[in-house]
């Protein structure tokens, strides 16, 4: 792995680590609606990326330049992970704590990746990778 692919690979997973404890934090300050949060989210974030979408990463033209289908998949990623998923881990997040069922989340939820890109998209599994899938969720559940 070359520096800069490593780094970056630091920075994602601090940055995700710290995610579930800066929710678990907001959460606890005002019980609230999980929508009410993701909306502020999603308004911060907008507010913050599409300005510098357009400055740095040459928003309009870029855009201009998609296919629709490309458009229509960026918006189902974002109803999916940004909205229904979102919206039912601030409500587990309400009632579980953060330490048990964030590892736990983040061992499952690649179960499901790989199920989907081996039957949908026709990639191959090695027993290797299958192995390591399973130890993986079975770190996840002694962590309950």
């Amino acid at each position: 792995m070359n520096p800069t692919t490593l780094g970056l690979t630091a920075l994602t997973i601090v940055l995700w680590g710290l995610i579930p404890v800066v929710d678990k934090l907001a959460l606890a300050q005002h019980v609230a609606s999980p929508l009410v949060g993701i909306a502020i989210r999603a308004v911060a974030v907008a507010a913050l990326a599409v300005p510098l979408a357009l400055v740095y990463g040459d928003g309009a033209a870029t855009v201009r330049a998609m296919p629709a289908s490309a458009i229509g998949l960026y918006v189902a990623s974002g109803v999916v992970s940004l909205l229904l998923a979102q919206y039912a881990y601030y409500a587990l997040l309400q009632q579980a704590e953060v330490s048990k069922v964030f590892p736990f989340l983040f061992a499952a939820a690649p179960l499901v990746t790989i199920a989907i890109g081996v039957g949908a998209l026709g990639e191959t599994l090695s027993a290797k990778q299958a192995l390591g899938a399973l130890l993986v969720i079975g770190g996840g559940l002694l962590l309950l």
